[in-house]
């Protein structure tokens, strides 16, 4: 009985001098997840039940991860049919079509009236209108040195076609927590990656508020 105790106290000792000498590295990582301060500024507004036929606009982006948020934002706009069956969208190549033959540049600066001008052209009441801004490559080599990245932000707004009312008006802005000393650059792409999913599903969040 005394032996099974002494084995059995050996490989309980045996495991807490395993667990502490573990690499330092295990717990940094887990003590390092992504930490953000998150602001939002929404209009209080309930969108109309007479929004029915929605076009979803977004300004041009080069960058290929900014462009995937602007897919990623429109293909989630969808699912606001759940909350509004008879609420109708705007198919996106007529889009296309306009601004091949009406020479529309939508830049990231994309004016209100741009927008209603676009509604109107496509048949639309309502224009839904995306606008991210996000660290650039530029900044992400900075926060190298500085350990501060610039914050994501997330606009969206739904403007009413005939009257040019804005019927919704939101922003989230995400702040990156302050970089360690020892964070290089492949560090940071993923931090920045974090701050946008996060910007985007308040984004939504407050969309589907807003469509209820």
């Amino acid at each position: 009985m005394h032996l099974k105790t002494w084995r059995h106290q050996a490989i309980l000792l045996f495991a807490l001098i395993c667990v502490a000498n573990m690499p330092a590295c295990t717990l940094f990582r887990s003590s390092t997840l992504p930490q953000f301060i998150v602001e939002e500024s929404t209009s209080p507004t309930q969108i109309p039940a007479s929004v029915a036929r929605l076009a979803i606009l977004f300004p041009h982006a080069t960058d290929p991860s900014i462009k995937s948020t602007y897919l990623d934002l429109e293909a989630h706009s969808f699912r606001l049919k759940a909350l509004r069956p008879e609420l109708q969208f705007v198919d996106r190549t007529l889009l296309q079509v306009l601004r091949q033959e009406q020479k529309f540049q939508l830049s990231g600066s994309v004016s209100d009236q741009t927008a209603i001008r676009l509604g109107q052209l496509l048949g639309a009441d309502s224009i839904l209108h995306y606008h991210v801004e996000g660290p650039t490559w530029l900044d992400q080599m900075r926060a190298r040195f500085s350990g501060q990245l610039p914050p994501v932000r997330v606009f969206s707004k739904v403007i009413r076609v005939e009257t040019g009312e804005v019927l919704f008006h939101h922003m989230v802005s995400v702040q990156s927590r302050e970089l360690s000393d020892d964070e290089t650059y492949s560090s940071v792409a993923p931090l920045v990656q974090a701050a946008v999913k996060k910007g985007v599903g308040k984004t939504l969040q407050a969309l589907q508020q807003a469509f209820r």
